[in-house]
């Protein structure tokens, strides 16, 4: 009875087999590496996402809510929106409830921005001067975040077209304030759309109290929105954390080289 020899085995992966040289498992190992690095830094980041939630006119939103909050409070993320005073909402004068109040979230890692829009405001004629106050605060849900500074934008037509933003620290500093012009932290002022620039606040602040104000004087002038911006500061990698969660990630993509090796080892011809 002859004796044959018997084929050298390969392992062979669909149509291709590997080589006997195992040299090139380094080189797939560091890319892992870098792999998983680039997907741990895409983690970190947060997820772009526009959610935005309607409250509707001033009256809505000084007596009702969202979710469980109490009356005058509403949620959007991480952002509670608190009413505390306005223009009258009843009679004649004041706001009429044609105005609507909608709150948007922006989580681009560029912008990490809220805003609070007071839209729908085309109905209103001249002569008026209306104003709302909320307080703005980061309630926690996405971190320990702070805001980072605050702008004012508006859409008008006319005439004698006047806006104020006036941002405060504290509600005694709300309520001291008896008219526009007088945000201990910020005060912006618009005439006839003439752009505001960003203003930078304090650090480590949660807590914003803020009022809008707009005045129509000439016949024709009119406001249709206000839109109040607030960035806050950006989530960072904790380079502790990152490290840590690197080092174990290198440390099991080693394992797994020298496993692939004897496994490999096993496979070259005999």
């Amino acid at each position: 009875m002859s004796s044959t020899s018997m084929p050298a085995r390969r392992v062979a992966i669909g149509r291709f087999r590997l080589p006997a040289a195992i040299g090139s498992t380094r080189a797939w190992s560091r890319f892992a590496t870098l792999l998983a690095t680039g997907l741990a830094l895409t983690a970190a980041r947060p997820a772009v996402a526009g959610p935005e939630l309607t409250i509707g006119n001033v009256n809505t939103f000084a007596t009702s809510s969202s979710g469980t909050n109490p009356t005058g409070t509403w949620t959007l993320g991480d952002k509670d929106y608190t009413y505390l005073s306005s223009s009258t909402t009843t009679g004649t004068t004041g706001w009429l409830g044609f105005e609507r109040i909608k709150i948007l979230e922006n989580v681009n890692p560029a912008l990490y921005s809220h805003q609070f829009l007071i839209d729908s405001l085309s109905d209103y004629n001249s002569p008026t001067e209306l104003f709302l106050g909320y307080r703005i605060r980061i309630n926690g849900s996405a971190g320990p975040l702070t805001f980072q500074d605050v702008s004012m934008s508006q859409i008008f037509s006319g005439n004698t077209v006047e806006v104020w933003k006036d941002v405060f620290g504290s509600l005694a500093a709300y309520n001291a304030a008896t008219g526009p012009g007088a945000g201990n932290l910020a005060t912006f002022y618009s005439i006839d759309g003439s752009a505001t620039p960003t203003v930078n606040l304090p650090s480590n602040l949660t807590e914003l109290w803020v009022r809008d104000t707009f005045k129509l004087s000439d016949p024709g002038g009119s406001v249709s929105s206000i839109n109040n911006t607030f960035r806050q500061t950006v989530p960072e990698i904790d380079p502790q954390s990152f490290a840590s969660v690197l080092a174990i990630v290198t440390g099991a993509l080693g394992l797994l080289e020298r496993r692939a090796r004897r496994w490999l080892g096993l496979a070259l011809p005999v």
